[in-house]
């Protein structure tokens, strides 16, 4: 398993970019404008440290993003996703959904998601 990125919902792209560019340092790796799911992705990394990533996500339609909402997820790479994730659901971890897109292929676990005895598991 090897560490990719955690995603970060944002809700003005500039006021992010100049935050975390301008004010922190971080730099600008990637950008997708992806017009049929109406969202921006931008990819920043410390400049000494490519392998630590933030994915700021800006989704195009006007949200309110409370506590808890603006934070996405944590991504790491994995040999085999439908292995990956069956071993999940077989420990009792619920997902939130299971995607598969020509460029990737996912699994998500809810921040705080529970476990099929109801206790709460790490997320």
């Amino acid at each position: 398993m090897k560490y990719r990125h955690t995603m970060l919902r944002i809700s003005n792209l500039e006021e992010s970019l100049d935050f975390y560019v301008g004010r922190i340092g971080l730099v600008e790796t990637a950008r997708y404008e992806v017009a049929q799911g109406r969202f921006t992705l931008v990819f920043l990394t410390a400049p000494n440290d490519p392998d630590a990533q933030i994915e700021l996500t800006y989704n195009w339609d006007p949200e309110v993003l409370t506590v808890g909402r603006n934070f996405g997820h944590i991504s790491y790479d994995v040999e085999n996703i439908y292995e990956t994730c069956t071993r999940l659901m077989e420990r009792g971890v619920v997902l939130a959904r299971r995607r598969a897109m020509a460029t990737w292929r996912s699994c998500e676990v809810p921040t705080m998601c529970r476990s099929s005895s109801s206790r709460r598991a790490n997320g």
